[in-house]
């Protein structure tokens, strides 16, 4: 038995998003596939915005300074 047979089985849902267009125009029509990529563009959207708005710009990583720079506390 497959793996997405087990877990139909016990009631949940495969909530993967397939890479193709047409795959993907398939699967909205199946029962719940929608609200459930909807709620995941919500959560995504929020953690952008705590990501972005809360840790600052973008971090520096290219050498060993500039990543000492941004863990020093000031």
């Amino acid at each position: 038995m497959g793996d997405w047979r087990i877990l139909w089985k016990h009631g949940i849902l495969n909530g993967i998003c397939p890479r193709s267009v047409p795959a993907l125009h398939e699967r909205m029509e199946e029962e719940g596939f929608a609200d459930i990529q909807r709620r995941r563009a919500q959560t995504e959207g929020r953690i952008g915005i705590l990501k972005n708005d809360f840790l600052g710009p973008v971090l520096r990583n290219k050498g060993f300074e500039s990543r000492e720079r941004e863990v020093q506390i000031s």
